[in-house]
């Protein structure tokens, strides 16, 4: 497990985060541009809420 606090919910700290080869399942609070860039990853599977 692990747990990462940003002061903003942009989507390019996701991208600077998590490694271009990481699959898998995350969990988020259903916020958009996470399931979105689940989507542009294609392996990751957000678990919402």
């Amino acid at each position: 497990m692990f747990y990462q606090w940003q002061p903003s919910r942009a989507g390019d700290y996701l991208r600077e985060l998590v490694p271009e080869a990481f699959a898998g399942v995350a969990q988020s609070d259903g916020y958009g541009v996470y399931e979105r860039f689940a989507e542009e990853r294609g392996l990751i599977r957000m678990a919402l809420r």
